[in-house]
């Protein structure tokens, strides 16, 4: 009778073990990989990375290629050049001219402070602009700064990625440049990169276009800014009729503090761009 109760025992411990054994062997084979879904593979490192192209709210927001004018782009050594008209202040030229054939020194070097947007200008061009907003505010226009101080790594990362756009296009290494510096100047070469620069629209305009176009020019707020930005300091730097000379596309929203209400009436009065102003002085 002892061994068959024993015999029952051991018969008994023994299915227990087998269904331990099958139960854990169900869930091993029911419980997936969770680092990878059903079908999908780990991305290879040879894919290629994503698109360099701009959101459309960038810092620096550029027309399409096809739409720019086909003004000629120049290269030179020289430094920024500017007007002799002792407009110097704080250590700040405010009437150098930058541009491909004038780029920055080496050492340029500024103060700054929050413009507008938590945007950087150059520290008294950002006061003037600031004056000029709360004035356009007053008569019912709500200005709004898309791009300021900009440093050369900035730069250089804009100008590469609209090379690379063109480069994509079919374009040449050289003609790809070439283009690019059409739209978004050489670094070094870019007057947001001293400070003094601000390119504008309305409040909203992300809201109407998804870039900086001409068609600014057609708003109230580019009426207002035509109208009163030289009692702020500030010039329109890239008129329509002087792309020959700047070398730039008309740029409605892009405006130049040149250190006076004074100085920039003066300028908008001679109906001259800051090239030839500068070249006449």
């Amino acid at each position: 009778m002892k061994k068959f109760v024993l015999l029952f025992v051991l018969f008994i411990l023994l299915l227990a073990v087998l269904g331990l054994s099958f139960y854990f062997s169900i869930q091993t084979q029911e419980e997936p990989d969770s680092s990878l879904s059903s079908g999908q593979s780990l991305p290879s490192s040879s894919q290629a990375p994503p698109s360099s192209s701009s959101s459309s709210q960038p810092e620096e927001p550029s027309s399409s290629p096809s739409s720019q004018s086909q003004s000629s782009v120049l290269s030179s050594s020289q430094g920024a050049s500017s007007s002799s008209s002792g407009s110097a202040q704080n250590g700040v030229d405010y009437m150098m001219l930058v541009n491909v054939d004038h780029p920055l020194p080496a050492d340029y070097t500024i103060s700054t402070q929050e413009a507008a947007n938590g945007l950087l200008m150059e520290t008294t061009a950002a006061q003037a602009l600031q004056r000029m907003f709360a004035a356009a505010q007053a008569d019912g226009i709500r200005l709004m700064c898309v791009s300021g101080y900009r440093t050369v790594q900035r730069q250089t990362e804009l100008f590469n990625a609209k090379v690379q756009e063109y480069l994509n296009l079919g374009y040449s290494q050289e003609g790809a440049r070439t283009e690019a510096a059409k739209l978004v100047q050489i670094p070094g070469s870019s007057e947001h990169n001293s400070g003094l620069a601000a390119d504008i629209v309305y409040e909203g305009y992300w809201n109407d276009y998804d870039d900086l176009y001409e068609d600014f020019e057609n708003s109230s707020a580019f009426a207002w800014l035509d109208e009163h930005a030289h009692e702020y300091g500030f010039i329109l730097r890239y008129p329509k009729d002087k792309t020959d000379i700047t070398g730039i596309s008309y740029e409605p929203w892009h405006y130049r503090y040149v250190g006076s209400p004074e100085q920039a009436l003066e300028i908008k009065n001679s109906g001259l761009c800051l090239e030839e102003y500068v070249a006449s002085r």
